[in-house]
């Protein structure tokens, strides 16, 4: 029998989807699309088994994209869960706030290797994400979670935006601060879903996306339209190519 999944997420989950048209005829699976733009995923609602978008601005959305307003827990085997505030501008605000020696340099709180990963691990349980992931737990099936693409390389050049990068990389923090996050997200999510990191290919100096898998990243719409050439957060197909395999290689028998 072929196993049904509903994708969860927002405009980082038009990479998989898109990889999804291209090569989904392939899989041993399904796979079917719940998203709207930035956080409207929030007004999505739980009760008795039965998932519903809860708010007009996300009901609206969703039938514009063509997508359903409100799914049965149980007709999916599996749920996949995109983004939805669980990505490394969390832990570069973390790191703006707190420290580890010997990283620590400036006015932040000095905290220990746990310490840092247990606050940045709470502070994922605040995102949409794991509101959505809370909700689908009432389901008797795997959740897998795919937090969204570091930034573009190109944030590393910039003068004025997302400082936490520079200062990351150029301090010599970048490397450790990845590995803090992925060690929260694992923890922030233990038992409830299982984190399909990054893949390796795609990252630059630890904590940004290389060009190759952000150029020409498609929006989430009805019209597979490009992000301007200065978009500096959306994956492309090739991205979601490799998110398809991940997901293939978890859902193998006694993965």
């Amino acid at each position: 029998m072929t196993m049904r999944g509903l994708v969860l997420g927002n405009s980082h989950t038009a990479c998989l989807r898109e990889a999804w048209r291209v090569t989904g005829a392939e899989e041993a699976f399904t796979l079917e699309f719940l998203a709207a733009h930035k956080e409207l995923m929030s007004g999505l609602q739980f009760a008795d088994g039965r998932a519903e978008a809860g708010t007009p601005e996300l009901r609206k959305t969703l039938a514009r994209l063509g997508m359903a307003t409100g799914f049965e827990l149980t007709d999916y085997d599996f749920f996949i869960v995109t983004a939805c505030q669980v990505s490394m501008f969390r832990a570069a605000g973390a790191a703006r706030q707190m420290m580890v020696w010997p990283h620590h340099d400036g006015p932040q709180t000095l905290v220990s290797n746990p310490a840092f990963v247990a606050a940045l691990a709470d502070d994922l349980c605040t995102t949409t994400a794991w509101q959505i992931i809370e909700g689908l737990s009432e389901a008797d099936a795997p959740i897998l979670l795919l937090p969204q693409p570091h930034p573009h390389e190109s944030v590393l050049n910039a003068d004025t935006r997302f400082p936490g990068f520079r200062n990351a990389v150029r301090g010599g923090r970048a490397d450790w601060l990845a590995g803090q996050f992925r060690a929260a997200c694992d923890l922030a999510m233990a038992g409830n879903a299982r984190v399909l990191h990054q893949p390796v290919k795609t990252v630059s100096n630890h904590i940004c996306t290389a060009d190759s898998y952000q150029a020409g990243s498609i929006r989430l719409s009805s019209g597979n339209h490009e992000h301007e050439a200065s978009d500096v957060l959306h994956a492309n197909v090739q991205y979601g190519t490799l998110q398809l395999a991940q997901i293939r290689d978890a859902l193998e028998p006694g993965q």
